[in-house]
């Protein structure tokens, strides 16, 4: 967030929350790939009514959008599948799982596409308040993830559950500062990237 509530200055304990989970999402908007793990694939955001690409990073409020999955030129076709989540962080800090939409992991362990491939239905959300920079992330990984409602968190504080894979315990303890007192296995190969957005009030056409 560009600035967070007033909060008052004996309430220590509204301080120290509020840090922690500014300090989630600081985590999330500077985590780094493993070396080398590039994705075999981008993702973009489609307008549903029309299904054309958003290229001036803009979404509009009210408008419904999907998600696309488009294969690097650099990276070779018979990479092997992967599974594929995307979920995004609004100005407030709140993040949502977009797609897989049932949180499962059946649908979304997805082949390098050939050309532009539509993930999922071609409306996954609507813009909606509160208006402001919103930053949408792609993670791959070889292996599923058990519980991927990890990333349904609120104002920054995830859900208190416990990761059941490697990848999972890492995800979770993004932003936690008692992370570097515990050790997690090496997890399987993933990757992220982000794209940010701004999202605005407008009536749709």
């Amino acid at each position: 967030p560009a600035r967070t509530d007033w909060i008052s200055a004996t309430a220590a304990a509204a301080i120290r929350d509020s840090m922690l989970r500014l300090r989630r999402v600081h985590a999330w908007l500077t985590l780094l790939s493993p070396p080398g793990m590039r994705p075999p694939y981008t993702f973009a955001i489609r307008r549903a009514r029309d299904r054309a690409v958003v290229t001036d990073n803009v979404l509009i409020g009210g408008e419904r959008y999907g998600l696309s999955l488009q294969p690097r030129s650099s990276v070779a076709s018979a990479a092997s599948p992967r599974y594929v989540y995307v979920f995004s962080i609004d100005s407030y800090g709140r993040s949502v799982l977009v797609y897989p939409v049932n949180t499962g992991s059946v649908e979304n362990r997805i082949a390098v596409p050939l050309t532009d491939m539509q993930l999922g239905k071609a409306e996954l959300f609507r813009t909606v308040e509160p208006y402001g920079v919103d930053t949408y992330f792609l993670l791959t990984s070889e292996e599923a993830l058990p519980n991927p409602s990890i990333f349904n968190f609120d104002g920054v504080k995830t859900l208190e559950v416990r990761g059941e894979t490697p990848l999972e315990q890492l995800l979770i303890g993004i932003g936690d500062p008692t992370r570097g007192m515990r050790v997690i296995p090496t997890p399987p190969e993933w990757s992220i990237e982000r794209i940010a957005f701004e999202s605005m009030p407008g009536s749709v056409q």
